[in-house]
């Protein structure tokens, strides 16, 4: 079975390297950005975008969707920053 990394926080400065890493490696990426942020971080080409907020449960079904050929594994990086 395959391996798919789910990584929150994606369009952050942590989630977004590691995101860039993986997919530089071939691994099979899928990605949570948050809200209207998603246009704004370029994210490689092969990794799956999902649109989100760690805080609202029902817009996580997407993130977690399982296809069978798929182990996820998860990395959180998503937090709220507020100065």
């Amino acid at each position: 079975m395959e391996k798919r990394y789910i990584v929150t926080g994606a369009n952050g400065h942590l989630g977004h390297t590691i995101v860039s890493m993986l997919a530089d490696k071939g691994a099979c990426v899928r990605a949570l950005v948050y809200g209207g942020d998603a246009q704004g971080v370029p994210m490689p080409q092969q990794v799956e975008q999902v649109q989100g907020d760690v805080r609202d449960y029902a817009s996580l079904a997407p993130l977690f969707a399982q296809d069978g050929a798929h182990e996820n594994i998860v990395i959180h990086t998503a937090g709220v920053v507020k100065i």
